[in-house]
């Protein structure tokens, strides 16, 4: 098993091409799904499509979330907080770059999401099995 990848976008046209890039690293070791673009087709970011993505992906090494815009945070962390009243897996949302974080993360294939590089940052928090991060943004739930 190893940790999900989700793809926030608002494009999904631009979500598809990230995970495309990111699913040639992993060589399909890695779960990745993606949420780009509003439930109607334009531009925008969807809750109920990125809760989607979170099940598709959902899995005890827990799951990495990586987002093209910052103004995607909102909804990002919505649908986590649904996401983790059916769940007890672990979700971090990275700041880290969109394009560059999701390649790394399909080479990173077995980490637990918050020993990935791509997880040490003010928006990762603790989880019982690993040490603790600042919990200035509190958006990584167990």
């Amino acid at each position: 098993m190893s940790v999900g990848l989700v793809i926030v976008s608002h494009s999904s046209r631009l979500a598809e091409g990230v995970a495309e890039l990111a699913e040639q690293m992993a060589q399909g070791k890695v779960p990745i799904a993606v949420a780009g673009g509003t439930a109607d087709g334009a531009l925008g970011t969807s809750v109920d499509k990125i809760l989607q993505a979170l099940h598709d992906v959902d899995g005890p090494e827990g799951i990495l979330v990586l987002l093209d815009l910052g103004s995607a945070v909102m909804a990002t962390e919505m649908a986590v907080e649904a996401f983790t009243q059916e769940s007890r897996h672990l979700v971090v949302i990275s700041p880290a770059p969109l394009v560059e974080g999701a390649v790394i993360a399909g080479r990173d294939k077995r980490r637990h999401p918050q020993h990935s590089r791509l997880a040490c940052s003010p928006r990762a928090t603790t989880c019982t099995d690993c040490s603790a991060f600042s919990s200035e943004y509190p958006t990584a739930i167990w």
